[in-house]
């Protein structure tokens, strides 16, 4: 069973899908961003020739950018928006890290399932606590939310180093802005090497940030003061939508309502005349020629 939830709450952050938090160098090599882009006071960007930015890019600070004419959107400096989204991360990573959560080892030497709900719940979040991490060798690390109703959270706090590389399957109705992968130690090195294809909010705040080897993110990746930060090597970075319910899906829902409206056995029809008629089929609707000539259905109930 699927249920709705709601996203993490980003605060200011939401608009963005990378947000870089040091004052050094951001560069983008061979890689592409599907979103907005916000960088911290002092901090500069790089978009070599085969790179592209499908959004805005936003400096907290002047404009210290090389190959702006790869950014489709607008380029702007002195955003204040940024130094907000900023701080909204940096709390989010705090408030959530202090939250009691389920001890969680993570390591694929062969492909693993985590339960979502297995997770401390708290309020609209479950959390677990990863004391052990290690996913290597192009495994798949599956997150359940089936009946979960909130969002996952995986806390790391004493981890100096975390490599993603494999993937990561959300099923149970879980999208990307519902898994929040928490790095709120000092200095975690966060990253991958070799292909990847991972989904979910990356935080890491004072950490060191390298991403790419042909890896794709559906997701955002937040933070990196710990040095500079790099995407690249034909990596891709794009948030993903949940998909919403359409009207369509709601018409057919009303439709398989109707056809469970069903007559007594032996129900019977009035025609326009006052004549009654019987019918035989102990499941029987009224036939369009029917309604067609008048009669009403009498004596009917829900199956």
């Amino acid at each position: 069973m699927h249920t709705v939830r709601a996203d993490i709450n980003l605060g200011a952050a939401a608009p963005y899908t990378v947000l870089y938090a040091g004052s050094g160098h951001l560069g983008f090599s061979a890689s592409s961003e599907n979103g907005n882009m916000g960088l911290a006071k002092g901090a500069s960007l790089s978009l070599n020739p085969t790179s592209s930015v499908d959004g805005n890019v936003d400096f907290a600070g002047s404009i210290n950018l090389s190959g702006g004419n790869l950014v489709t959107g607008s380029i702007q400096g002195g955003v204040g928006g940024v130094t907000s989204a900023i701080h909204d991360i940096n709390s989010l990573s705090a408030n959530k890290a202090v939250l009691e959560g389920s001890e969680l080892s993570i390591r694929l030497p062969d492909d693993q399932i985590i339960d979502a709900s297995n997770g401390k719940g708290t309020g609209n979040d479950y959390v677990f606590e990863v004391t052990d991490f290690k996913f290597d060798g192009g495994k798949t690390l599956t997150i359940n939310g089936d009946n979960l109703g909130g969002n996952v959270i995986f806390n790391f706090e004493d981890l100096k180093m975390a490599n993603f590389n494999g993937s990561i399957v959300l099923t149970g109705g879980l999208c990307a802005d519902n898994v929040l992968w928490n790095f709120s130690g000092e200095g975690t090195k966060l990253g991958n090497k070799g292909n990847a294809n991972l989904k979910g909010i990356f935080l890491d705040p004072n950490g060191e940030i390298s991403f790419g080897g042909n890896a794709e993110l559906c997701g955002r990746l937040f933070g990196g003061t710990g040095g500079d930060m790099k995407v690249i090597g034909e990596s891709k970075i794009g948030i993903c939508q949940c998909p919403e319910p359409t009207t369509h899906a709601l018409l057919g829902l009303g439709l398989i309502a109707a056809l469970l409206f069903h007559c007594h056995r032996c129900g019977k029809s009035q025609g326009s005349d006052g004549t009654i008629e019987d019918h035989d089929d102990v499941s029987m609707v009224p036939s369009p020629a029917s309604l067609k000539r008048g009669k009403r259905v009498i004596k009917c109930r829900w199956m």
